[in-house]
Formats: C-alpha cells, sequence, structure tokens
C-alpha cells in the first residue's frame, strides 16, 4: 500500500559528487538556479564521496510528487506520465516499468530512504551538474535556462571564503538612507541578527542600546549617524551595517558591520570615531585592523 511522504517520510537522494569533494564542505541544492531550504535535515557528502540530499523540497520544486510503498519498500516519483521507481537495498530502479542501472544502492541510512539524484532527475525529464567551486548540486527542468550563467552566479555567490569572511553581494543591498553618500550598506535582518551573537570588545561601555544609539532626550533614535555622519566617507573599504549596530565603546560610538578589509571578503568589525583617529578592530580577536588620524 502507498502512503503520501508529503508528511511523513522525507526521503534522501544520492547525488555522485567528485572525489575531491570534502564531508566537512557545505552542500547546496539548487533547482533552475534557486537554492532549495531543508528545515531539517542537510544535505551532506557520506564517506563514498556521495551527497545526501533530502529528497521532498527539491522534487517538489520540480513539480513531482512522491511517495512511499511502506511494503515494497520503495520510494515512487511521479511527474505527469513519468513514474521512476526506487527499490530500498537495490541498484536497479524502473522508469515507467523500464529497468534501468544506478553505479550504487537504494539504502536505508538514518531511517531515511537514499539513492542517486542524478538519475532520479534524469527520469523527470531534468539535467542534473555538479559545481565543485560552490559544492552546489543544480537540477534544471527549463530548456530555456542558460546553466552555465546559473552556475556561474551561484559559484560567486556560495564560493569558499577565507577564514572568518563570510560571502554578500552588495549590488542587492541599499545605501543606509542617513548616509546616502558614503560606502556603507544596509544590512539585512538576517545579518543584523548574526552580528549581534559576536560579543562586543572589551572596551565596551554599554551594549546595542546604549547612549550613543538611542539619547531619550533628542528627538533622533539614532543620534550617532547624525552627528559622525561627516566621517563615514572616510571608511577605506565597502561596509555593511545598520542603524541598529551602535554600542558605546569608551566614551564614544561604535560601529557593528561587516567590512570587504583589504579586498579579502567581509568579516566582521567594529568601527570607532574618537580621539581624532578612525579605528577598525576585529571584535572576535580584539586587535586592530587600521587606524587613520584625521584633523
Amino acid at each position: 500500500m502507498k502512503k503520501t511522504i508529503t508528511c511523513l517520510i522525507a526521503a534522501v537522494f544520492l547525488f555522485t559528487a567528485p572525489a575531491i569533494a570534502k564531508a566537512e564542505l557545505p552542500v547546496k541544492v539548487a533547482v533552475d538556479g534557486k537554492i532549495i531550504s531543508f528545515p531539517d535535515q542537510q544535505p551532506y557528502i557520506n564517506k563514498d564521496n556521495r551527497t545526501m540530499v533530502p529528497v521532498r523540497a527539491p522534487m517538489e520544486a520540480m513539480g513531482c510528487q512522491v511517495e512511499w510503498n511502506d511494503e515494497a519498500r520503495q520510494a515512487i516519483i511521479i511527474k505527469g506520465d513519468i513514474t521512476a521507481t526506487f527499490t530500498i537495498g537495490s541498484n536497479t530502479y524502473t522508469v515507467n516499468g523500464e529497468s534501468k542501472t544506478m553505479d550504487t544502492q537504494a539504502v536505508i541510512a538514518g531511517g531515511r530512504t537514499a539513492f542517486p539524484i542524478r538519475f532520479a532527475a534524469e527520469a523527470m525529464g531534468a539535467q542534473a551538474e555538479w559545481s565543485n567551486v560552490s559544492k552546489i548540486a543544480h537540477i534544471f527542468t527549463k530548456k530555456d535556462v542558460d546553466q552555465q550563467a546559473v552556475i556561474k552566479e551561484l559559484d560567486q555567490q556560495y564560493k569558499p571564503t577565507a577564514p572568518g569572511t563570510i560571502n554578500i553581494d552588495v549590488s542587492k543591498l541599499g545605501k543606509i538612507p542617513s548616509i546616502p553618500d558614503s560606502p556603507w550598506y544596509q544590512a539585512t535582518n538576517e545579518q543584523i541578527a548574526e552580528l549581534k551573537k559576536v560579543p562586543l570588545l572589551t572596551t565596551a561601555k554599554t551594549g546595542f542600546d546604549g547612549d550613543w544609539a538611542y539619547d531619550p532626550n533628542r528627538p533622533e533614535r539614532y543620534t550617532a549617524y547624525d552627528w559622525y555622519s561627516r566621517y563615514f566617507d572616510r571608511t577605506p573599504y565597502p561596509f555593511v551595517s545598520s542603524e541598529d549596530l551602535i554600542y558605546t565603546d569608551v566614551d564614544q560610538p561604535c560601529f557593528r558591520g561587516y567590512m570587504d578589509f583589504e579586498g579579502k571578503g567581509f568579516r566582521v568589525v567594529d568601527l570607532a570615531i574618537h580621539h581624532q583617529s578612525f579605528l577598525i578592530m576585529d571584535p572576535i580577536t580584539n586587535t586592530r585592523l587600521y587606524l587613520e588620524w584625521y584633523k
């Protein structure tokens, strides 16, 4: 008897990845250029250099229906007039009743069904590609998609970064409204949340709700931006921050954000303006990165 997998099973596909892919590297799945989100089990590469991917999200993104036959231990994928059936413990599968062979067996791993996603995607008329640059398993269902352009764009966005850095595409961020002519960009809500998790400098006197961030005696909520905006064009590299990210360092404001320091990738920094100096600190190591004196 077949049972619909939608709410009961998160079967897992196995994508054949290049041998140089490492298990510790993050793996993603994209369908027609859209990165798929996985709420529980995340994709990973197993000891046989196979990429394990939860099936429901990517297959539904392809417009497929996925069912599970518990009695026969089979995963069934349906799209239009195509039905592909994968059996646990077998390296053969069927497409509309025609038997085909895989280079690995379908298995149960950690209570989840696993088999090669390439065979399933191609059985549904899609094309599967692997990018070793960004560790993304691509599935293309549309014939008019420029596959190489999609792969290149996601490679740029998700390519490995230097230690302590992250990927940020500032072309998709707007300028901070109060300082439009400076090299400062408005951080997203997710970026703000992550930046607030990083410990403050050891010289910090307040948190992000300190006097410099908010003065109840003035109509402006984030007064430090108004008072110090004349210095913001001194930032030597692009800076992603927000009016939510000000705290008091010693007796002056300190601005938290991501900075593309020395063009080596965006990293968390704290920017302080005091005593006629423009100071950039690494809050993680509590070390100075940059200092400029001004009049």
